[in-house]
């Protein structure tokens, strides 16, 4: 089996995702916790939200930038040595995989600051962290479709490069293989959107007006699209084997803004 040798990492996750999740669920400090802050309103909110905004679009921008500089069909660099080509595949990596989603979440941050009559510091900080995780769910979407199309649906073996050193060491495993990366991205990121379900859910329960059920409806289908569209784009984009210029064109182009826009809306949603 692909797997073996390799469950201690199955462990690290279903470990990570039940401190990531039982809390919320849980502990009545943390409710407490979420009580105190609300207590609070935050103040110059229109500083903070221009300042989220802003932030949030410089990191999309920086990473369409280097998704650019990355790619085939677009402006890729060249390298005169290994250590260069793998210091910007590294930087390439955190701002397209990483920040990207956390740039979506500020966006979406920013659209609830506008648009929340009466905004709470506890309520806020479960937005922000909900659209992180909603957001990272996405971008390691894209890692489950690479790795089954790379490997057949996960029926052959297929050898990673230098792209997954960094997840090898991180979980000391020695495996190359793209199943065994694809099966825990897997894992990941179911266990990413239960806990932005729960943030979703929790922050139902703080608001003093509840949502009505076609906000319920829109904030679903706006969470379901952000998740989709931002993982299918990545994935177009990165797998230039099969997907050519106008593809990957209109996946960083399109696809990403699209992602921005979705995440503003959301951000309205849920703050309505």
């Amino acid at each position: 089996m692909f797997l073996e040798g390799t469950f201690h990492v199955l462990w690290i996750y279903i470990i990570f995702g039940l401190v990531l999740c039982l809390p919320p669920l849980l502990l009545p400090p943390w409710k407490s916790l979420v009580h105190y802050f609300n207590k609070r309103e935050i103040s110059r909110r229109n500083s903070l939200r221009i300042f989220l905004i802003v932030f949030g679009l410089a990191l999309a921008i920086t990473a369409m930038v280097f998704m650019c500089l990355h790619h085939p069909y677009f402006f890729e660099l060249e390298f005169s040595t290994f250590d260069a080509k793998y210091l910007f595949f590294n930087f390439y990596t955190l701002f397209s995989f990483i920040l990207l989603p956390a740039g979506l979440a500020l966006v979406g941050c920013a659209s609830y600051i506008k648009y929340s009559s009466n905004l709470k510091l506890g309520n806020f900080f479960i937005i922000t962290v909900g659209l992180l995780a909603l957001g990272l769910g996405g971008s390691f979407l894209h890692d489950i479709f690479w790795c089954g199309t790379r490997t057949d649906l996960f029926t052959h073996s297929v050898n990673s490069g230098y792209d997954l050193e960094w997840w090898r060491d991180l979980v000391s495993v020695t495996s190359k293989d793209y199943r065994v990366f694809g099966f825990y991205m897997i894992v990941l990121t179911i266990i990413l959107l239960i806990f932005a379900s729960i943030m979703g859910w929790k922050h139902e329960g703080f608001l003093e007006k509840k949502h009505d059920r076609n906000t319920k409806i829109s904030i679903i289908l706006f969470s379901t699209l952000i998740f989709i569209v931002l993982g299918f784009s990545l994935y177009v984009m990165e797998y230039w084997r099969i997907f050519t210029f106008i593809p990957a064109f209109l996946s960083t182009f399109l696809g990403i803004p699209f992602s921005l826009f979705l995440s503003y809306h959301l951000g309205k949603k849920l703050a309505t």
